[in-house]
Protein backbone atom coordinates (compact mmCIF):
# COMPACT_ATOMS: atom_id res chain seq x y z
CA UNK A 1 0.00 0.00 0.00
CA UNK A 2 2.46 2.36 1.14
CA UNK A 3 4.17 1.99 -2.50
CA UNK A 4 0.64 2.60 -4.15
CA UNK A 5 0.56 5.92 -2.11
CA UNK A 6 3.67 7.00 -4.07
CA UNK A 7 2.92 6.72 -7.65
CA UNK A 8 2.14 9.80 -9.23
CA UNK A 9 -0.37 8.81 -11.55
CA UNK A 10 -2.48 5.69 -12.13
CA UNK A 11 -4.20 5.71 -15.17
CA UNK A 12 -5.53 2.29 -14.98
CA UNK A 13 -7.50 1.12 -18.22
CA UNK A 14 -10.78 1.18 -17.83
CA UNK A 15 -12.49 1.05 -21.30
CA UNK A 16 -13.81 -2.34 -23.63
CA UNK A 17 -16.47 -3.43 -25.73
CA UNK A 18 -19.76 -4.07 -23.67
CA UNK A 19 -22.96 -5.66 -24.78
CA UNK A 20 -25.01 -4.06 -21.78
CA UNK A 21 -27.05 -1.33 -23.19
CA UNK A 22 -29.06 -1.12 -20.45
CA UNK A 23 -26.45 0.46 -17.96
CA UNK A 24 -26.94 1.24 -13.89
CA UNK A 25 -24.92 3.91 -12.38
CA UNK A 26 -26.33 2.82 -9.05
CA UNK A 27 -25.70 -1.12 -8.78
CA UNK A 28 -28.53 -3.13 -8.61
CA UNK A 29 -26.59 -5.59 -5.85
CA UNK A 30 -26.73 -2.00 -4.08
CA UNK A 31 -30.59 -1.25 -4.89
CA UNK A 32 -31.53 -4.35 -3.50
CA UNK A 33 -30.35 -3.70 0.40
CA UNK A 34 -33.64 -0.79 0.20
CA UNK A 35 -35.90 -3.29 -1.82
CA UNK A 36 -38.85 -5.31 -0.83
CA UNK A 37 -39.36 -8.68 -2.90
CA UNK A 38 -37.36 -7.04 -5.52
CA UNK A 39 -39.42 -3.65 -5.79
CA UNK A 40 -37.85 -0.46 -4.80
CA UNK A 41 -39.69 2.47 -3.15
CA UNK A 42 -39.25 6.04 -5.37
CA UNK A 43 -39.17 9.37 -4.81
CA UNK A 44 -39.33 12.15 -7.53
CA UNK A 45 -37.58 14.89 -5.98
CA UNK A 46 -38.70 17.24 -9.03
CA UNK A 47 -42.43 16.21 -9.30
CA UNK A 48 -42.27 14.91 -5.59
CA UNK A 49 -43.94 11.36 -7.42
CA UNK A 50 -43.72 8.19 -5.10
CA UNK A 51 -44.46 5.22 -6.61
CA UNK A 52 -42.42 1.63 -6.69
CA UNK A 53 -40.65 -0.11 -9.14
CA UNK A 54 -37.89 -2.99 -10.33
CA UNK A 55 -34.70 -2.62 -8.95
CA UNK A 56 -34.23 -3.01 -12.85
CA UNK A 57 -35.52 -0.10 -14.05
CA UNK A 58 -34.08 2.66 -11.61
CA UNK A 59 -30.89 4.02 -11.58
CA UNK A 60 -30.11 3.18 -15.38
CA UNK A 61 -29.68 4.91 -18.85
CA UNK A 62 -29.16 3.42 -21.95
CA UNK A 63 -25.56 3.66 -22.92
CA UNK A 64 -24.37 5.79 -20.04
CA UNK A 65 -21.05 4.95 -19.79
CA UNK A 66 -20.15 4.60 -23.79
CA UNK A 67 -17.61 6.37 -25.88
CA UNK A 68 -16.90 6.82 -29.48
CA UNK A 69 -13.39 5.47 -30.50
CA UNK A 70 -12.22 5.51 -33.84
CA UNK A 71 -15.39 5.29 -34.80
CA UNK A 72 -16.26 2.27 -32.40
CA UNK A 73 -18.29 2.48 -29.14
CA UNK A 74 -16.51 1.39 -26.15
CA UNK A 75 -17.57 1.69 -22.23
CA UNK A 76 -16.38 1.78 -18.43
CA UNK A 77 -19.63 -0.98 -17.93
CA UNK A 78 -17.46 -4.45 -17.56
CA UNK A 79 -14.26 -2.75 -15.65
CA UNK A 80 -17.33 -1.20 -13.33
CA UNK A 81 -18.70 -4.53 -13.30
CA UNK A 82 -15.77 -5.94 -12.02
CA UNK A 83 -15.42 -3.48 -9.23
CA UNK A 84 -18.64 -3.77 -8.30
CA UNK A 85 -17.94 -7.62 -8.41
CA UNK A 86 -15.20 -7.51 -5.75
CA UNK A 87 -17.32 -5.00 -3.03
CA UNK A 88 -21.03 -7.02 -3.23
CA UNK A 89 -20.06 -9.07 -0.86
CA UNK A 90 -18.31 -6.82 1.57
CA UNK A 91 -21.41 -4.45 1.41
CA UNK A 92 -23.80 -7.39 1.98
CA UNK A 93 -21.39 -8.15 5.23
CA UNK A 94 -21.83 -4.48 6.34
CA UNK A 95 -25.07 -4.83 5.82
CA UNK A 96 -25.69 -7.56 7.96
CA UNK A 97 -23.24 -6.73 10.44
CA UNK A 98 -22.05 -3.24 10.65
CA UNK A 99 -19.38 -4.58 13.07
CA UNK A 100 -17.69 -6.34 10.30
CA UNK A 101 -15.75 -2.98 9.52
CA UNK A 102 -13.57 -4.24 12.37
CA UNK A 103 -12.42 -7.20 10.67
CA UNK A 104 -11.73 -6.43 7.20
CA UNK A 105 -9.09 -7.73 5.58
CA UNK A 106 -6.06 -4.85 3.49
CA UNK A 107 -8.02 -6.25 0.38
CA UNK A 108 -11.67 -6.38 1.41
CA UNK A 109 -10.43 -2.48 2.22
CA UNK A 110 -9.06 -1.65 -0.83
CA UNK A 111 -12.10 -2.87 -2.93
CA UNK A 112 -14.76 -1.51 -0.80
CA UNK A 113 -12.85 2.11 -1.10
CA UNK A 114 -12.78 1.21 -5.14
CA UNK A 115 -16.40 1.19 -5.20
CA UNK A 116 -17.05 4.12 -2.70
CA UNK A 117 -14.61 6.32 -4.96
CA UNK A 118 -15.59 5.07 -8.58
CA UNK A 119 -18.93 5.37 -7.12
CA UNK A 120 -18.61 9.55 -6.92
CA UNK A 121 -17.67 9.31 -10.69
CA UNK A 122 -20.46 6.97 -12.93
CA UNK A 123 -23.52 8.95 -11.22
CA UNK A 124 -25.13 12.02 -12.92
CA UNK A 125 -24.64 14.09 -9.58
CA UNK A 126 -20.91 14.11 -11.01
CA UNK A 127 -21.83 15.14 -14.75
CA UNK A 128 -23.98 18.38 -13.13
CA UNK A 129 -20.60 19.31 -11.26
CA UNK A 130 -18.76 18.80 -14.62
CA UNK A 131 -21.06 20.87 -16.34
CA UNK A 132 -21.33 23.89 -13.72
CA UNK A 133 -17.50 24.17 -13.58
CA UNK A 134 -16.94 23.93 -17.35
CA UNK A 135 -19.93 26.93 -17.71
CA UNK A 136 -17.97 28.47 -14.70
CA UNK A 137 -14.89 28.83 -16.45
CA UNK A 138 -16.08 29.48 -19.89
CA UNK A 139 -17.65 32.23 -18.27
CA UNK A 140 -14.33 33.52 -16.95
CA UNK A 141 -12.52 33.17 -19.72
CA UNK A 142 -15.18 35.18 -21.55
CA UNK A 143 -15.31 38.21 -18.81
CA UNK A 144 -11.26 38.43 -19.38
CA UNK A 145 -11.36 38.13 -23.07
CA UNK A 146 -14.08 40.71 -23.24
CA UNK A 147 -12.11 42.86 -20.72
CA UNK A 148 -9.10 42.14 -23.04
CA UNK A 149 -11.18 43.26 -26.45
CA UNK A 150 -11.96 46.82 -25.07
CA UNK A 151 -8.70 47.73 -23.64
CA UNK A 152 -6.68 46.41 -27.12
CA UNK A 153 -9.33 47.71 -30.17
CA UNK A 154 -10.99 50.40 -31.06
CA UNK A 155 -14.95 50.22 -29.66
CA UNK A 156 -16.61 49.24 -32.70
CA UNK A 157 -14.22 46.66 -33.84
CA UNK A 158 -14.54 45.61 -30.07
CA UNK A 159 -17.98 45.06 -30.26
CA UNK A 160 -18.09 43.27 -33.86
CA UNK A 161 -15.40 40.75 -32.90
CA UNK A 162 -17.16 40.10 -29.33
CA UNK A 163 -20.36 39.61 -31.44
CA UNK A 164 -18.74 36.57 -33.24
CA UNK A 165 -16.91 35.16 -30.57
CA UNK A 166 -19.66 35.49 -27.89
CA UNK A 167 -22.00 32.85 -30.07
CA UNK A 168 -18.79 30.40 -30.30
CA UNK A 169 -19.63 27.04 -28.41
CA UNK A 170 -18.06 26.42 -25.05
CA UNK A 171 -16.12 23.96 -26.46
CA UNK A 172 -14.06 26.34 -28.64
CA UNK A 173 -13.33 28.71 -25.66
CA UNK A 174 -11.74 25.58 -23.93
CA UNK A 175 -9.80 25.44 -27.48
CA UNK A 176 -11.14 21.99 -27.74
CA UNK A 177 -11.36 20.60 -31.37
CA UNK A 178 -15.02 19.08 -31.15
CA UNK A 179 -17.57 18.59 -28.07
CA UNK A 180 -16.66 16.48 -25.72
CA UNK A 181 -19.00 13.27 -24.59
CA UNK A 182 -20.03 13.22 -21.26
CA UNK A 183 -18.55 10.35 -20.61
CA UNK A 184 -15.72 11.36 -21.54
CA UNK A 185 -14.29 13.22 -18.04
CA UNK A 186 -15.75 10.75 -15.61
CA UNK A 187 -13.90 7.60 -17.96
CA UNK A 188 -10.59 9.76 -17.14
CA UNK A 189 -11.19 9.85 -13.46
CA UNK A 190 -12.39 6.33 -13.16
CA UNK A 191 -8.79 6.05 -14.51
CA UNK A 192 -7.37 7.25 -11.09
CA UNK A 193 -10.12 5.33 -9.02
CA UNK A 194 -7.13 3.74 -6.94
CA UNK A 195 -5.55 7.00 -6.14
CA UNK A 196 -8.93 8.72 -5.03
CA UNK A 197 -9.49 4.58 -2.80
CA UNK A 198 -5.76 5.38 -1.38
CA UNK A 199 -7.43 8.76 0.02
CA UNK A 200 -10.53 7.21 1.23
CA UNK A 201 -8.68 4.14 3.11
CA UNK A 202 -7.03 6.86 4.97
CA UNK A 203 -9.97 8.33 6.35
CA UNK A 204 -11.44 7.49 9.56
CA UNK A 205 -14.64 4.95 8.81
CA UNK A 206 -17.44 4.75 11.34
CA UNK A 207 -20.25 1.78 10.54
CA UNK A 208 -23.61 1.01 12.67
CA UNK A 209 -26.85 0.93 13.06
CA UNK A 210 -28.97 3.81 12.37
CA UNK A 211 -31.63 4.94 15.33
CA UNK A 212 -34.54 2.06 15.91
CA UNK A 213 -37.12 5.04 15.31
CA UNK A 214 -36.13 5.71 11.74
CA UNK A 215 -34.64 4.54 9.03
CA UNK A 216 -32.72 5.03 5.79
CA UNK A 217 -33.09 5.53 1.86
CA UNK A 218 -30.09 6.08 -0.56
CA UNK A 219 -30.13 8.36 -3.68
CA UNK A 220 -29.60 8.63 -7.26
CA UNK A 221 -25.89 10.32 -5.82
CA UNK A 222 -25.62 6.88 -3.44
CA UNK A 223 -21.90 8.07 -1.41
CA UNK A 224 -23.65 11.62 -0.38
CA UNK A 225 -20.91 14.36 0.69
CA UNK A 226 -20.93 17.18 3.15
CA UNK A 227 -18.23 19.58 3.12
CA UNK A 228 -17.73 20.92 6.68
CA UNK A 229 -17.88 24.90 6.88
CA UNK A 230 -15.29 25.47 8.84
CA UNK A 231 -11.56 24.35 7.12
CA UNK A 232 -9.04 26.36 6.26
CA UNK A 233 -9.86 28.69 3.79
CA UNK A 234 -6.96 27.77 1.43
CA UNK A 235 -7.62 24.19 0.90
CA UNK A 236 -10.83 24.92 -1.38
CA UNK A 237 -12.49 21.55 -0.52
CA UNK A 238 -10.32 18.92 -1.28
CA UNK A 239 -11.90 15.22 -2.26
CA UNK A 240 -10.30 13.89 1.68
CA UNK A 241 -11.78 16.83 3.72
CA UNK A 242 -15.36 16.05 2.90
CA UNK A 243 -17.44 13.37 5.38
CA UNK A 244 -19.38 10.81 3.12
CA UNK A 245 -22.80 9.07 4.35
CA UNK A 246 -23.14 5.74 2.44
CA UNK A 247 -26.17 3.86 3.26
CA UNK A 248 -25.65 0.43 3.26
CA UNK A 249 -29.22 -0.95 3.90
CA UNK A 250 -32.13 0.52 5.90
CA UNK A 251 -30.49 0.36 9.23
CA UNK A 252 -26.96 0.60 8.54
CA UNK A 253 -24.84 3.15 7.22
CA UNK A 254 -21.32 3.97 6.96
CA UNK A 255 -19.80 7.27 7.83
CA UNK A 256 -15.92 8.13 6.09
CA UNK A 257 -14.81 11.19 8.08
CA UNK A 258 -12.98 14.07 6.58
CA UNK A 259 -9.27 13.55 6.78
CA UNK A 260 -7.83 16.97 7.61
CA UNK A 261 -5.49 19.03 5.88
CA UNK A 262 -2.67 18.51 7.65
CA UNK A 263 -3.23 14.83 8.32
CA UNK A 264 -0.99 11.75 6.57
CA UNK A 265 -1.95 10.39 3.59
CA UNK A 266 -1.72 6.84 4.60
CA UNK A 267 -3.95 3.56 5.63
CA UNK A 268 -4.82 2.03 8.35
CA UNK A 269 -7.01 5.23 9.60
CA UNK A 270 -9.45 4.65 12.46
CA UNK A 271 -12.47 1.98 12.15
CA UNK A 272 -15.19 1.46 14.42
CA UNK A 273 -18.52 0.23 14.90
CA UNK A 274 -20.72 2.47 16.98
CA UNK A 275 -24.56 3.21 16.33
CA UNK A 276 -25.15 6.58 15.22
CA UNK A 277 -28.14 8.35 17.34
CA UNK A 278 -31.41 9.78 16.31
CA UNK A 279 -29.70 13.11 15.30
CA UNK A 280 -27.09 11.30 13.39
CA UNK A 281 -29.60 9.26 11.49
CA UNK A 282 -31.48 12.67 10.83
CA UNK A 283 -28.48 14.55 9.40
CA UNK A 284 -27.63 11.41 7.05
CA UNK A 285 -31.06 11.27 5.71
CA UNK A 286 -30.51 15.48 5.08
CA UNK A 287 -27.45 15.12 3.24
CA UNK A 288 -28.41 12.01 1.51
CA UNK A 289 -31.86 14.31 -0.18
CA UNK A 290 -29.19 17.05 -0.42
CA UNK A 291 -26.92 15.46 -2.52
CA UNK A 292 -29.61 13.53 -4.37
CA UNK A 293 -29.78 14.80 -8.27
CA UNK A 294 -33.31 14.04 -8.73
CA UNK A 295 -34.23 10.47 -6.91
CA UNK A 296 -34.16 8.70 -3.63
CA UNK A 297 -34.58 5.08 -3.58
CA UNK A 298 -35.79 2.90 -0.08
CA UNK A 299 -38.68 3.61 2.15
CA UNK A 300 -39.88 6.87 3.15
CA UNK A 301 -40.69 9.24 5.12
CA UNK A 302 -38.57 11.52 2.75
CA UNK A 303 -36.76 14.46 3.76
CA UNK A 304 -37.68 16.88 1.46
CA UNK A 305 -35.08 18.44 -1.07
CA UNK A 306 -36.54 21.99 0.47
CA UNK A 307 -35.79 20.80 4.52
CA UNK A 308 -32.74 19.07 3.36
CA UNK A 309 -31.04 22.73 1.76
CA UNK A 310 -33.06 24.58 4.52
CA UNK A 311 -31.61 22.84 7.86
CA UNK A 312 -28.07 22.25 6.36
CA UNK A 313 -27.70 25.76 5.64
CA UNK A 314 -28.60 27.07 9.07
CA UNK A 315 -26.10 24.06 10.39
CA UNK A 316 -23.50 25.70 8.34
CA UNK A 317 -23.84 28.92 9.44
CA UNK A 318 -24.31 28.14 13.09
CA UNK A 319 -20.98 26.17 12.59
CA UNK A 320 -19.08 28.88 10.79
CA UNK A 321 -20.41 31.18 13.29
CA UNK A 322 -19.08 29.51 15.94
CA UNK A 323 -15.84 28.78 14.69
CA UNK A 324 -15.80 32.72 14.21
CA UNK A 325 -16.63 33.95 17.67
CA UNK A 326 -16.02 31.23 20.15
CA UNK A 327 -12.78 29.74 18.75
CA UNK A 328 -11.02 32.41 16.79
CA UNK A 329 -10.64 30.59 13.87
CA UNK A 330 -11.64 32.43 10.53
CA UNK A 331 -11.55 30.12 7.51
CA UNK A 332 -12.56 33.34 5.07
CA UNK A 333 -9.63 34.42 2.79
CA UNK A 334 -7.71 37.47 3.64
CA UNK A 335 -8.63 40.49 1.91
CA UNK A 336 -6.57 41.44 -1.00
CA UNK A 337 -6.47 45.16 -0.07
CA UNK A 338 -7.02 47.04 3.18
CA UNK A 339 -10.08 49.41 3.64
Amino acid sequence: MAKDLQRKHFREPNLGFTKTGRQHFVPRFYLGNFADCGLVSVCDLKTGEQFEASTRDVGVMIGFNDLEVAGRTVSTEEWLAEIEGAAAPIIGRLATEPAEVLGLSDGEENALSRFIAAQKFRVPAFREFDRRTTASMVGQIKEFTRGWLEKTHRRREAEMIWREWDSKPDWWWLQQDAPVEEAYVPTVMLGEVQGFANLVRAMPWRAGWVDSTSSLYTSDNPVSGYLPPARPWWSGGALFEHAFYFPLSTSALLRIGSLGSEAPLEAGAERCCETFSAWETAFARHVVTGEAIRFLYGPGPYVSRECARSCLHRLDDARLRDAMMLQGFDPRPPRLCPD
